[in-house]
Formats: C-alpha cells, structure tokens, sequence
C-alpha cells in the first residue's frame, strides 16, 4: 500500500521501531477543470462532464447522488500503470452479483498498462468479439449517476475522461440524454 501511494505522489515517513508508515499527498493538482460536454451536449441538462482525475470524477458522482448507499470499490489495474479504477453502485439497487463478479474481473486483468477504456474492455465484457457494445460509455456525471439510480454498476478509471456503465441493452443506446429532461410523452 505504501509503494503504491509513493507511485502516485505521495510522500511517506517510515517509523522503524513499530513497522508503522505514515503518507501524505505532495503531488502538484494541475489537471484539467470541469467543463461542459463535447459529445452529449444537452439544453435542459446540466453543463459538466468527466474529466481525467479519477477524485474529481468521483466527487461529481458524489454531488448527485448523496446517499450513504452510493459505494466505492477501488482497484488498481496495470503492472507498469498501476491506473486505479473505482467501481460506483448504489447498495441495494445494483445486483450485488454483478458488482462481485465486475470486481473480480478487474482484479484478473493482467496487463502491463490501462491506458484506454479498449483495453478494460476487452478483459471484462462477457463476448469479446462481438460487434454490439457491452458497455456504455458517457462522459456526463448527470447521465452516470442516473443509470447508478436504475441499478447498474459504473465504471470510473484514473485518466479516462468518460464513466462505463454495465449492464445495458441495445435500447440504453438508443436514449440521448435530454431525454432525461423532458417529460416522458
């Protein structure tokens, strides 16, 4: 655990006589801010969008979805990247099934860097090789949150400015995202 903080820039003081070690975050903050989306623009819709610091992405799910049954499970992904990936669910929706098993997936991912949602693609949908989307890709927070609310398990990864949304069907594709705005007829 103390390697890994270290690796992603934090500073550590070692106490010897008790195997004990304590870090702290130094690294620098410059990132990206939050801006408005360039794919799924909407006119009703909010004006934010992922962006490629993992915290920040989480804390944008977090401003929606207040609940203490919105939950976390971290998990770092590459051999050489070391790329934390946070899966997002709400306790008591989401299949818990469909959460143990997304986790263990990413856990059996052996590569040496995720760098691109085709990599994570490739190790945790269920056909590979099929020509139709298995995950859902979006790079509004508003959008993700909803679909946590409908019960499905979201995907965030250190880096990557877009959420994953698993389980979906063909007709999740088919939605835009004002339709979430205007009512329903």
């Amino acid at each position: 655990e103390l390697v890994s903080d270290l690796c992603h820039g934090f500073c550590a003081i070692i106490f010897d006589g008790i195997n004990q070690a304590l870090s702290f975050e130094v690294r620098s903050t410059v990132s990206r801010s939050v801006s408005e989306p360039t794919l799924e623009k909407s006119i009703k819709g909010s004006k934010d969008s992922f962006v490629e610091t993992l915290r920040v992405n989480t804390a944008l799910v977090r401003r929606r979805i207040g609940s203490p049954k919105l939950k976390l499970i971290e998990s770092t992904v590459g051999r050489k990247s070391r790329t934390r990936v946070s899966i997002m669910f709400v306790e008591g929706i989401a299949s818990q099934e469909t959460v143990t098993e997304l986790a263990r997936r990413l856990d059996e991912i052996e590569v040496d860097g995720l760098l691109a949602t085709g990599t994570l693609e490739e190790y945790i949908v269920d056909a590979p090789r099929s020509v139709f989307p298995q995950l859902l890709h979006t790079e509004r927070p508003d959008r993700f949150a909803n679909y946590l609310l409908e019960g499905r398990v979201g995907l965030l990864v250190d880096g990557i400015p877009l959420g994953l949304v698993a389980p979906v069907t063909l007709a999740e594709f088919m939605k835009v995202t004002g339709d979430y705005y205007n009512h329903y007829l």
